[in-house]
């Protein structure tokens, strides 16, 4: 745009002077009105590209958003596993000391009958 008014200005002084022809005027006008349907046409593709530009930025923020809910889901799953896991190494723990505790007090009542049995011999 800034462009095409130069050239309108160059033009008119240019024919006021005699410098240009009828002919060299039409060619100009032409070129001018081309100039014009360019710079429509460039000006249509930006306004698109805006347009995808804020789709596209619309689709990255709930990409976004969806990995943030899937990393946060994920984290409770593992959070929970690790729970379980303590949960259940602590039982263990439990079972394996009562089992130790088990079998001191067989191997006390064993050893206790085996003197019973030899002293009654």
């Amino acid at each position: 745009m800034k462009k095409i008014i130069p050239i309108i200005l160059c033009v008119i002084f240019l024919s006021s002077c005699g410098f240009v022809t009828e002919e060299k005027y039409n060619q100009l006008q032409s070129e001018n009105e081309e100039l014009h349907s360019q710079v429509s046409q460039l000006e249509q593709e930006k306004q698109d590209i805006e347009e995808e530009n804020v789709t596209l930025t619309d689709e990255k923020d709930q990409a976004e958003s969806e990995r943030d809910e899937a990393q946060s889901a994920y984290d409770d799953t593992v959070n929970d596993a690790n729970s379980k896991i303590e949960n259940l190494n602590s039982q263990i723990e439990d079972t394996q000391s009562a089992a130790r505790f088990w079998d001191y007090d067989t191997m006390q009542y064993k050893i206790r009958n085996m003197d019973i049995e030899s002293t009654v011999e």
